[in-house]
């Protein structure tokens, strides 16, 4: 919890079943930067099959009844995509109670709350190029 407090919580509104919730918590992709995942290279002079490698990466994230959630590192990333995912620690003001917590998913831009999980457990990213046996070009 104090890693995830010292990468600068925010506060926002997430809407679920028609109801808005003030949310605290910190962005996903800020998470996943603080632990070291980058985007990759680009320009011309990076081969097409490296140009960022990162954007191809997916991140699994596993609640503690089984759950999961999956969510390119393309579209969770500020400078790239439109989805906004956070891991939240309050909703409304009030700590999420032990059903809930200790950390919650919520994504803040999808329509319904499918990818918003209770209990996250785990934070899995998976290389789908490699999970699928393509091989990038050295």
């Amino acid at each position: 919890m104090d890693e995830l407090k010292s990468l600068g919580p925010v506060e926002a509104t997430w809407t679920s079943h028609g109801k808005a919730h003030k949310v605290f918590g910190v962005r996903l992709d800020r998470l996943l930067g603080a632990r070291g995942f980058a985007p990759g290279k680009v320009g011309k002079d990076v081969p097409k099959a490296q140009k960022r490698a990162g954007y191809r990466k997916v991140a699994l994230v596993s609640a503690a009844d089984g759950y999961q959630a999956l969510l390119s590192c393309a579209e969770i990333a500020e400078e790239m995509g439109p989805t906004v995912a956070m891991l939240v620690w309050q909703i409304d003001g009030a700590p999420l109670d032990a059903q809930e917590g200790p950390l919650r998913l919520v994504v803040l831009t999808d329509q319904e709350p499918s990818r918003s999980i209770y209990g996250v457990r785990r934070i899995e990213l998976v290389d789908v190029p490699a999970l699928l046996g393509q091989k990038q070009s050295p």
